[in-house]
């Protein structure tokens, strides 16, 4: 009698959470679309009052503005700065975006996916390579969490852009300034604005060294008969980090640093991972070099981290390069995790963005009910869904091209692809800078081409504690699609077409 009360009380208990998941589905949508329609009025508004004061003088132009911000914040609730910031960049969205103001509207992207989308978007000069961003930039937002679709943009941005990283960058690098904001009850924080591979070289050197504190801190307490009870160190990861970076700075000795041997020079003592194409370094691409879980870094800097360490390492994703692609055992070969850190980048679970160097190397298809050692049966998850993946109601498979099909529990379906395997902008002049070769192998090329022809190399600095790793990134083994004025205007029905996750036929560029 238990047992069939019991199992009366799980199934309208799993009723239940299947009636609430189709209503927070459907409350999303027309959320989504309330806010698009929003966003829409206030760009209308904008941009009358605009085509209203053409011919005024500026300050005219300006008070109008400022007015029409002021009485909007009044109807919504705001302040004046931020009314005006929200109609400029739903005017931008509205002109320079029509196809993604019309996804948000139809409840396909969400508002966070769309300002992604311009602010991104907005710097692109040339208005056909501005259409090519966008549009790709739609194919993955449908698929992808805005933490993930930001990494996709910002490179799809990168390769629309008519001057290259290195040209702009040497401007942008006159912004480096350090800040302090008071915060309250004593505390303060500290702001550096300094080129973005230096952060993030400076963040995981610093995340090392608090791990190793915190670990010598558990150590220390267990040994000792009077903290047996407490057990554990009493930090926590950011509060440790955050002591490391003030003994560091306040206890090191600069002169010390000036009298070493190298000058004080940099020493890049932290692990750092980047991605470089080869095309590019030779001239014949205008393909940023990628920071591995970040986005595009100046070549002349990646060129600076590879050029500080004696080899390269190369690694092809044809199978008659000899590289092994599956090994008879159940741990992976080096290269094998080589080249998959650089496919997968980070965590494969949807929205996941924890980088792939502290992520475990999972078998998709367990290997102990027979799944084989192969680069197409393994993937990275963090530890959190790693555990996650073996709890009860939970599916996943992968594909020929590392898609990742994953079903939880109340039959919601989600597809991760690897980041490279995302669409790519092909800009003119990359073509004309190797007119000598056939296009189609080094700027695109048929999927065979591309799957064993594109060479790369990947970085990994670490100058004191382990040698620096190079290897290549694999092509997404994917034509790279082609775009045109007219098939953009019809982005709509494509992405009508994808309402199910399972449908990964691509769009008929």
């Amino acid at each position: 009698m238990t047992s069939v009360h019991s199992h009366g009380a799980i199934t309208e208990h799993a009723i239940q959470t299947h009636e609430s998941l189709a209503r927070l589905g459907q409350l999303e949508r027309e959320q989504r679309t309330l806010a698009a329609r929003q966003s829409r009025v206030l760009a209308e508004a904008y941009l009358a009052v605009i085509a209203a004061t053409t011919t005024a003088p500026p300050k005219h132009r300006e008070l109008a503005v400022r007015s029409l911000a002021a009485e909007c914040g009044f109807v919504v609730d705001r302040s004046c700065r931020t009314m005006t910031a929200r109609m400029e960049r739903a005017a931008s969205l509205l002109e320079s975006f029509p196809a993604t103001q019309h996804c948000w509207e139809s409840g396909d992207i969400d508002g966070v996916r769309a300002e992604l989308i311009e602010r991104h978007g907005k710097a692109i000069e040339q208005p056909e390579f501005r259409q090519q961003y966008e549009r790709a930039a739609l194919e993955a937002a449908v698929e992808c969490t805005p933490g993930e679709l930001e990494r996709i943009v910002r490179r799809l941005a990168e390769q629309a852009r008519k001057h290259r990283l290195d040209e702009r960058f040497e401007e942008a690098q006159a912004l480096r300034t350090v800040s302090v904001d008071p915060l309250k009850d004593g505390l303060a924080a500290l702001s550096i604005v300094m080129p973005e591979w230096q952060a993030h070289a400076i963040f995981e050197r610093v995340t090392e060294i608090a791990k190793d504190n915190l670990r010598a801190e558990t150590q220390e307490q267990t040994a000792s008969a009077s903290d047996l009870s407490r057990g554990g160190a009493t930090r926590t990861l950011d509060q440790a980090r955050a002591d490391v970076v003030a003994e560091l700075l306040l206890q090191s000795d600069p002169t010390a640093n000036v009298l070493r041997p190298d000058g004080g020079a940099l020493r890049y003592d932290a692990r750092v991972s980047m991605t470089v194409p080869v095309l590019t370094v030779l001239g014949h691409s205008r393909e940023a070099a990628v920071l591995s879980g970040v986005g595009p870094i100046p070549l002349a800097h990646a060129k600076q981290l590879a050029a500080k360490q004696p080899s390269f390492e190369r690694i092809l994703t044809d199978p008659i390069s000899s590289q092994p692609l599956a090994v008879d055992r159940y741990r992976p070969s080096e290269a094998m995790r080589r080249m998959l850190a650089v496919r997968d980048e980070s965590c494969r679970f949807p929205g996941c963005s924890r980088r792939a160097e502290r992520c475990d190397l999972d078998h998709t298809h367990d290997a102990a009910k027979g799944g084989q050692t192969t680069v197409r049966n393994l993937a990275h998850l963090c530890r959190w869904h790693h555990t996650l993946k073996h709890w009860r109601g939970w599916q996943v498979s992968q594909d020929s091209a590392g898609v990742l099909h994953w079903i939880s529990p109340n039959g919601i379906t989600r597809a991760t692809r690897p980041p490279s395997a995302h669409a790519r902008i092909q800009a003119t002049d990359a073509t004309e800078a190797c007119p000598s070769a056939d296009p189609r192998s080094q700027c695109g090329g048929t999927a065979n081409q591309a799957a064993g022809a594109v060479n790369q190399v990947r970085g990994s600095a670490n100058a004191r504690t382990r040698p620096m790793r190079h290897s290549s990134r694999p092509s997404p083994g994917s034509r790279v699609p082609q775009f045109s004025p007219k098939r953009d205007n019809e982005a709509a029905p494509v992405f009508g077409r994808r309402a199910s996750p399972w449908d990964l036929t691509p769009p008929p560029f």
